[in-house]
């Protein structure tokens, strides 16, 4: 539960975005643009971030869009919009960079929700997504003062994205045979598991003679060495090439929690050699990884113009104080009595009694909260019950008398019980994606919640049973 209130503005163009900032502002308001959720509602209900006025961008449709034809200021070019989610962006996006990029963030509950925008301007100073698009060479649309505008994203990208005041990021630029051209190699090595903070996150790509390098977590800020580049192909070995991003990160590395700057150091070095080894030399083919993407698949077909939102700017929706919402809970259609700063897991409990979904972390780390949304595994304490408003939610009493809670039962998959809903949520909807998820589908799915009684053999013998009751 945030311990303040505010009021929730919905606006459908960047126009209409804008002008609610500046009257915010002009009022004596401190405004806040909203994009996916994830860090900022944890930082609400903290109290370290605070706002008068939250501006919920989601609502653009440019702003939640890909494809090619869907930017607002280039006909050719591949349109990423800020407000994609992470995981929308590896489903539209197989076998490329970004996809991979996207991938190893969080897991798969919280990349349901987070957005590439949030990635980048949030607070925390991995922003591993401004790694395969700086590389890629980007340009950055944003919509302010000054009304659209398009950067290259290295001339705006330093250390952080930097925003004028009232300016937020509207989307992405990418030439379309970018992905088709550059290859690439990746490395991403962490301390734990697969979704921990980055250690050491190298992206080496190479589009015919230019290389490209990125890096997150050896120093205190996303490196990018757009000065490198004529070094980087004066150079004739793997080697020789790595050292010269070695040297410039040496004197950046920085010590903290997870891992002492000279083991970061010497992980990216073995890790440059291995890329630039892999990408071969700028005379000859190479090896790498190339895209799974093709390009003409990602044309878009012709859609809402920001001139037809234009027109809209008076259906902006705004909540304040109780407000009423439709939320289909388990198959049935509520209506809902909610405040702005409610989250969704406060509302499911209190408003709706559907108590199965659980506070722990209240931080997207434990998973006892998890339910579905539309579908999909999500960390309900990371949501505004408003985000949720005419969509779908199963929580965890939608699953009574289903085959993975007789499994549960069978198999012993629990023991204070705690955690148990979220395990079963997030088992359940694995199962549909994969009805014959494998020992390291399960293990990705799995790491999303937290078990601290079973040492989870009981869980995972149960979504074994289950498998097997299903095929039965």
């Amino acid at each position: 539960m945030i311990a303040f209130d505010f009021v929730f503005e919905r606006p459908v163009n960047p126009e209409a975005a804008y002008k609610l900032w500046s009257q915010a502002v002009e009022a004596g308001k401190k405004p806040l643009y909203f994009s996916g959720g994830t860090e900022v509602v944890t930082a609400m209900r903290k109290g370290t971030v605070k706002a008068d006025v939250v501006i919920d961008l989601k609502g653009i449709e440019a702003y939640k869009t890909l494809g090619i034809g869907n930017s607002p200021v280039s006909v050719d070019a591949l349109w990423i919009g800020g407000g994609m989610a992470l995981g929308a962006l590896e489903e539209a996006l197989p076998g490329t960079l970004l996809s991979e990029v996207a991938r190893g963030i969080a897991d798969h509950t919280v990349r349901g929700t987070l957005t590439i925008g949030g990635n980048i301007c949030g607070r925390l100073a991995y922003r591993e997504m401004a790694l395969g698009l700086l590389t890629l060479g980007a340009e950055v649309v944003l919509n302010g003062p000054e009304g659209l505008v398009k950067r290259p994203m290295a001339e705006v990208f330093h250390k952080r994205l930097e925003l004028k005041p009232g300016e937020f990021l509207l989307g992405f630029e990418l030439e379309p045979a970018a992905l088709a051209e550059t290859r690439y190699v990746r490395r991403r090595r962490q301390k734990q598991t697969d979704i921990d903070y980055p250690i050491c996150h190298t992206v080496v790509t190479r589009r015919g003679d230019a290389y490209s390098v990125a890096v997150s977590g050896v120093s205190a800020y996303v490196w990018y060495g757009e000065k490198t580049s004529a070094r980087l192909e004066a150079e004739a070995s793997p080697e020789a090439r790595a050292m010269v991003i070695w040297e410039r990160l040496s004197e950046l590395a920085v010590d903290d929690l997870r891992a002492s700057k000279v083991y970061k150091l010497g992980l990216l070095k073995r890790d440059l050699v291995e890329a630039f080894s892999e990408l071969g030399d700028p005379v000859e083919t190479g090896a790498g990884k190339g895209t799974g993407v093709r390009i003409e698949e990602l044309a878009s077909p012709a859609g809402r113009s920001l001139e037809a939102e234009s027109a809209e700017t008076s259906k902006a929706s705004r909540y304040s104080g109780l407000t009423e919402i439709s939320v289909e809970i388990n198959g049935r259609l509520r209506t809902l009595a909610v405040r702005p700063s409610e989250t969704l897991l406060n509302v499911l409990r209190q408003a709706a009694g559907h108590t199965g979904a659980k506070p722990g972390c209240e931080n997207g780390d434990c998973g006892a909260c998890t339910v579905l949304l539309e579908g999909k595994p999500v960390k309900s304490c990371l949501m505004l019950a408003l985000e949720a408003e005419g969509k779908a939610v199963m929580t965890v009493e939608g699953l009574e008398n289903t085959a993975i809670q007789q499994a549960f039962i069978e198999c012993g998959g629990f023991q204070c019980g705690y955690c148990t809903s979220g395990f079963l949520v997030n088992a359940w909807a694995m199962l549909e994606a994969h009805p014959e998820a494998d020992e390291a589908v399960q293990r990705e799915w799995l790491s999303a919640n937290l078990c601290r009684c079973t040492g989870y053999e009981g869980i995972r013998d149960a979504v074994e049973r289950a498998k097997a009751n299903r095929r039965a």
